[in-house]
């Protein structure tokens, strides 16, 4: 799951946006110096992408990769599963999309401000996100191919990720079906993970 997967399964899961945002970018286990409730974000987004990559279906998707690339194959099915969930959004949302979207990009400015903490990095991230809506563009599989070749040429040996597109474009159908029936099971994780979370 990519940011746009994350920021629902939060609100999904009445968590905190920003502290499921950070799952990503924290590492370590001692979250002392985050407010309970960020800290609690940062875990479930970590039980989440756990959760994902053990469950029976993605190991379906995973299959359908080319051997050379299987090994890369869960950061592209990050990626892949917010095309799914973006193109498929009036199943598992009541709101329209694009406000749900303009209403986490205010959320996510107004919970880093209350952090009150120097955070270029994190600043840097949540502006471009904004100023080239990575929320919205999600939904389509060009978008999806480059941000895949940023991450590729971010590896420590680069590589063209964006290639594995083609996967997608050829496997849609069965890709669409694998996810129809995990998301569920992710969004129930993330509910009862939650729950269990915040009574400790």
């Amino acid at each position: 799951m990519n940011y746009l997967a994350h920021l629902h399964l939060a609100d999904h899961s009445n968590t905190h946006a920003l502290g499921n945002l950070l799952g990503d970018f924290v590492k370590g286990t001692d979250l002392s110096e985050y407010p309970s409730e960020i800290a609690e974000g940062i875990i479930l987004h970590r039980h989440i992408d756990q959760y994902t990559d053990d469950h029976p279906a993605n190991a379906d998707a995973r299959a359908l990769f080319p051997s050379h690339y299987r090994r890369y194959s869960g950061i592209c099915l990050d990626l892949f599963w917010d095309y799914f969930l973006s193109r498929q959004w009036q199943l598992y949302h009541s709101e329209d999309k694009s406000a749900w979207i303009e209403q986490q990009y205010l959320v996510l400015q107004e919970q880093f401000d209350s952090l009150q903490a120097e955070a270029p990095k994190l600043q840097y991230m949540l502006t471009r996100m904004v100023q080239y809506d990575w929320l919205s563009a999600y939904g389509d599989i060009d978008n999806i191919r480059m941000a895949l070749d940023r991450i590729g040429q971010r590896l420590r040996k680069p590589r063209d990720l964006g290639i594995t597109v083609e996967v997608l474009q050829q496997y849609e159908p069965e890709l669409k079906d694998i996810f129809l029936a995990m998301y569920p099971d992710i969004m129930n994780f993330a509910a009862d993970t939650a729950m269990r979370l915040g009574k400790h």
